[in-house]
């Protein structure tokens, strides 16, 4: 269906924008039914993110906190931790 191929060229579009380590981890929650619509709101956080000028990392480990948020976002005049939280 043509609409399938737009849709799957869009994510694949915008996965392959994102750096490495962050395509595995959105494309694995993509790929399950269960964590699909997480996944493609974190996909669209961290493109939005990016497209807004930040350099992304995905899940970095904070061992001060003991948490993992989803992106920490480096802007040129600051960082800034999301956590990505879609309303049901």
């Amino acid at each position: 269906m043509p609409i399938a191929d737009d849709y799957r060229e869009f994510l694949n579009r915008n996965l392959s924008a994102l750096p490495e380590g962050c395509q595995k981890v959105i494309f694995d929650h993509l790929r399950y039914e269960q964590h699909y619509r997480d996944g493609f709101f974190e996909l669209i956080v961290g493109r939005t993110l990016q497209e807004l000028g930040a350099d992304i990392e995905c899940e970095p480990n904070n061992t001060e906190t003991n948490s993992r948020p989803d992106f920490v976002a480096r802007f040129p005049d600051g960082m800034v931790i999301v956590e990505a939280v879609s309303p049901v």
